[in-house]
């Protein structure tokens, strides 16, 4: 597959080639030619760009955002104009907790103009914490654009059928890619399955629907993989397969080559601010997307971690004045690497030491990935984490952290919601914890099976 697949569509009659979009993919394809460009620049000019930016956000934040009204003073910084690596280190990092107790502190009194409006998403991330994050319709255009500069670095077809298998979508099927893609170009068809699927029926489904592009939770792919090698269901149309959340099993990229003869990519991203890091065109490890965020890793003492040293992550999202996350905790622990030899100069992420997750089953067999990051964990209960465990193939204990002991219907609120996602009326328990600790090599598991063998 080579770029000229990648033809925009016209919005005038009669004008074909070359194209004269409509107004939503001219934004897109002119963001497009802005990333086609910024991905070569220095590292120094990439960071002098990201802290340019950053400035406007400060400003921004300082003036409309309660919860940062005093973050220069207590930075002792003079301004936003005074902000750079240095001084940008001393500003206090944002919590999970934060965003949980700060409320509306954090939303902004208004947004700039032509931002749009604004939406909220609702995330666990690999912390178990969950957090409502309201993003502005302008951060979601360059979530929308990382979006896109993935399906052209790695290479996708956009003639052939992309496949999602996730947890959070109902079956579905769609005449397109969906935004960003559609907003300029003209694509084939998408099809969507949701996770909670047995795994021999996710591989049938992908023999009939016979995508060329599949997109899974790495853990999902694991359970994939294994259930195709031992009862010999190739999905034989897949030429690409992109994985992303859980960490992906060390062998994975290997396997996919060798039995579904298909190429396996990586992305980072987390629900609050989209994608973080994406795989690079020639090489295993990734690149930070730093068009769109300032990741810092970080030592306990906060100070930055050199290359090879694994740290703390911290973000932020460099264009969501809606609800900004500036220096935000993820819970996750990465490193950076030496600058790519492909000559980006976006930062090389080396190691991402993220969570892993088991896989869920029922009394009839059925196996499926259990990762509820769904908002009824924000709303319908005051918890601030929580840990499904396995302890049977029909019975669950819920885990969770909270001020008080949940209440008898708030309970009974999470049990129809579990049960309803996970398509079992498994036996449910409750149990408040002082708190949830990580597993090996200070991973976070959201979900996990007691049952072996």
């Amino acid at each position: 597959m080579t770029a000229a697949h990648w033809i925009p569509h016209s919005g005038v009659a009669g004008l074909a080639w070359p194209a004269l979009p409509p107004a939503p993919g001219q934004r897109t394809l002119a963001i497009q030619f802005q990333l086609d460009r910024s991905q070569w620049l220095e590292p120094d000019a990439i960071a002098s760009q990201q802290f340019r930016q950053l400035r406007y956000l400060v400003k921004h934040a300082q003036e409309r955002v309660p919860h940062y009204r005093d973050h220069l003073r207590r930075s002792t910084i003079s301004g936003p104009d005074a902000i750079d690596a240095q001084s940008f280190l001393r500003w206090p990092v944002l919590s999970k907790p934060d965003i949980q107790q700060g409320g509306d502190s954090l939303l902004a009194r208004g947004l700039p103009e032509h931002h749009g409006g604004a939406h909220w998403v609702t995330t666990s991330g690999s912390t178990g914490q969950p957090v409502r994050v309201a993003n502005s319709d302008s951060g979601a255009f360059f979530q929308h654009a990382l979006l896109l500069r993935s399906h052209l670095w790695f290479e996708l077809d956009p003639r052939g059928k992309f496949a999602i298998i996730r947890a959070t979508s109902p079956k579905a099927v769609n005449r397109d890619w969906g935004i960003p893609a559609n907003t300029a170009f003209h694509t084939g068809p998408s099809v969507i399955l949701s996770a909670f699927e047995d795994h021999r029926a996710q591989l049938n489904w992908l023999r009939s629907e016979a995508p060329a592009c599949l997109q899974a939770h790495n853990t999902n792919l694991r359970a994939l993989m294994a259930t195709s090698l031992r009862e010999n269901l190739v999905p034989a149309s897949i030429r690409t397969v992109i994985g992303f959340a859980d960490m992906p099993p060390p062998d994975i990229r290997a396997q996919i080559l060798a039995h579904w003869n298909a190429r396996y990519f990586e992305t980072y991203s987390c629900s609050e601010i989209g994608t973080l890091a994406l795989q690079c065109p020639r090489h295993d490890h990734m690149h930070v997307q730093s068009e769109h965020v300032l990741l810092e890793i970080l030592r306990p003492d906060g100070s930055p971690c050199a290359p090879g040293e694994i740290g703390r992550v911290v973000v932020t999202d460099l264009h969501n004045f809606a609800m900004p996350l500036i220096r935000y905790e993820l819970g996750d622990q990465a490193a950076l690497g030496p600058p790519c030899p492909c000559g980006r100069g976006l930062p090389v992420l080396q190691v991402i030491a993220g969570r892993t997750s088991d896989l869920a089953i029922d009394p009839t067999g059925r196996t499926f990935f259990a990762h509820l990051n769904m908002g009824f964990w924000a709303t319908v209960a005051p918890i601030t984490q929580r840990q499904i465990v396995q302890l049977a193939p029909d019975r669950l204990e819920i885990r969770y952290v909270a001020e008080r002991d949940l209440t008898t219907d708030e309970i009974a609120g999470l049990v129809r919601e579990i049960r309803a996602a996970m398509r079992y009326e498994y036996a449910i328990n409750c149990v408040r914890v002082p708190n949830i600790r990580p597993g090996p090599g200070a991973k976070f598991v959201d979900f996990v099976s007691m049952i072996r063998g």
